[in-house]
């Protein structure tokens, strides 16, 4: 319906702010943003399910032993599930998909070339999906911070904000040996049917589908060339991403954007006004218009004309029936008290053609001349009521087309878009018009055109002195309308536009103060956790 598709996402981003109960635990902390993101304490959590569990080691190892067993995933004693009720995973699930994954992991990576020769096997506990070492779940999180970016055209962004500084090594050592290794090894991550698909459980497919609808169609740009930290010589040209709806956001945040939708408002506004004064006009004429109490159907005289009518028919047939009957008796000799009884029967047909030529002078004394102007001197009561009726409809239909209107342009973060919109709502009020000229027979044109306009006095209030100014629709152009859509536009800007760009960044790009994400994206994090693989991984190269 029009052009306003772009902006839907937000009914998918944000809902109302809620608070949830789960398994008889209630949760006031957390606030629902909708499906793909909400608030997690004071944090905007947009990332795949799994992600809640990345933290969770001390609650998932229930007796503290190092080792996640399949028993404490099944069992889940610490009801580790239950406090993630929003993520709609079990442990189970989360403990198949992490064994899963590292067997996917140690079988690519150990293929794939530029890495280093030294290999470590995979534990036969984590092969029969029986037990999961802390120092794999650990290996683990990395590789689930990396797929919290779902699409894999991001992997240059990605090395050159040192995601994989602390994972390039030298030659002979465990690591990448170089940054197309490091691109290489991002791809075999994100790529459909890649690592990622195989670490986390299935819903991360249909995540990641929802993440491509809502950051909307990909433009890749070349940002330049980043150098390895551990050799000058090793260099990447990197592209850039940008996504088309936050493209769309960041636009809609802009003064030009903005200014531009204060005018369509504006117009959208004044034309409301124009809509309005004629529903009070006709409300007016309705209430304030003399009153006529005649049958306004006319069915008395339309009855009598029937009768009459009828009589003329019924004249010329009786007619021809006495001059058929007076023929036979001349015939046949009929006698002189016949004769009398005829002269009556001559009196009652002379009685039925003076009604009938008086029905005929009356029809012609009716009938309008072409050109000649007709003048409404009162209306009847049924008929106001009728025009109360369309007055009460047309005023349902303006609230309606005025709210409705209003959110529809609001939501339009396209210039072509928006002034197309605005020309469809402007249409709507001129179908009144076009469905006149369309369907109206020619003749009745003619006859409300011989009409002569309505005079009378008014009921409504009569302003004077400054009201009188206030009250014009100027005053309303020039001073109401402008507040009210700067009201509008502010309203939009701080409760849907600013709100739903903060939940892309953080879904599409993994950025934002509060974004959930943002800390596994930093360099901190990274160092440390490739210095924490290096130590508990000394010579797997398939560790990385």
């Amino acid at each position: 319906a029009g052009h306003g598709g772009s902006g839907s996402s937000s009914g998918v981003l944000l809902a109302t702010w809620e608070g949830r109960r789960h398994r008889g635990t209630e949760k006031k902390d957390i606030i629902n943003l909708g499906i793909l993101c909400h608030m997690r304490e004071n944090q905007l959590d947009c990332a795949q399910p799994s992600f809640a569990f990345m933290d969770k080691w001390r609650e998932l190892d229930f007796d503290g032993d190092g080792t996640w067993t399949f028993e404490e995933a099944r069992d889940d004693p610490s009801n580790v599930a239950c406090s993630l009720a929003e993520s709609d995973l079990s442990t189970e699930i989360v403990f198949r998909s992490v064994c899963r994954g590292l067997r996917k992991h140690y079988t690519v990576l150990g293929a794939m070339p530029g890495t280093s020769t030294g290999r470590e096997v995979l534990p036969a506990e984590i092969l029969e999906v029986k037990a999961i070492p802390r120092r794999f779940f650990q290996l683990w999180q990395g590789l689930l911070a990396v797929c919290a970016v779902t699409d894999m055209h991001r992997c240059g962004q990605l090395v050159q904000a040192g995601v994989f500084d602390g994972a390039l090594s030298s030659a002979g050592s465990p690591g990448l040996q170089s940054l197309d290794a490091a691109m290489d090894y991002c791809h075999r991550l994100l790529m459909p049917d890649g690592i990622c698909d195989a670490i986390l459980p299935v819903t991360f497919i249909m995540y990641r589908q929802e993440v491509n609808d809502k950051c909307g169609l990909p433009h890749l740009a070349y940002s330049g060339d980043h150098v390895s930290p551990v050799n000058d010589n090793d260099v990447l040209s990197v592209i850039s991403v940008d996504y088309e709806t936050i493209g769309q956001y960041d636009m809609a945040s802009g003064l030009t954007f903005s200014f531009f939708m204060f005018l369509i408002l504006l117009v959208w506004y004044i034309n409301l006004v124009s809509e309005l004064q004629a529903c009070l006009l006709l409300a007016d004429f309705a209430y304030s218009y003399p009153e006529d109490s005649s049958d306004p159907f006319r069915t008395m005289e339309i009855g009598s004309a029937a009768v009459e009518i009828g009589g003329g028919v019924l004249v010329k047939a009786m007619d021809s029936a006495v001059k058929e009957t007076h023929r036979m008796t001349l015939a046949f000799g009929q006698s002189s008290s016949e004769a009398g009884r005829d002269e009556g029967t001559e009196s009652f047909l002379e009685h039925l053609r003076a009604v009938h030529e008086r029905l005929s002078d009356t029809q012609h004394h009716n009938r309008r001349e072409v050109g000649e102007k007709i003048f409404i001197r009162a209306i009847c009561y049924p008929h106001k009521i009728f025009m109360i009726g369309v007055v009460v409809i047309r005023l349902a239909l303006l609230a309606y087309m005025a709210g409705a209107g209003t959110i529809f342009l609001i939501t339009t973060y396209s210039y072509a878009d928006l002034l197309l919109n605005a020309v469809a709502l402007a249409f709507v009020f001129k179908l009144p018009e076009l469905f006149y000229h369309m369907l109206v027979r020619h003749t009745e044109k003619e006859e409300l055109e011989s009409v002569e306009p309505l005079e009378f006095t008014s009921s409504l209030p009569k302003f004077e002195g400054f009201m009188s100014i206030i009250m014009t629709k100027n005053a309303l152009a020039l001073l109401f309308f402008p507040l009210l859509c700067y009201v509008i536009l502010a309203w939009n800007y701080f409760f849907t536009i600013a709100p739903v760009r903060e939940a892309l960044q953080c879904l599409c790009y993994q950025t934002g103060p509060r974004c959930l994400t943002q800390k596994f994206m930093t360099n901190a994090w990274w160092d440390e956790h490739w210095a924490e693989v290096a130590r508990k991984f000394p010579t797997s190269s398939a560790a990385f």
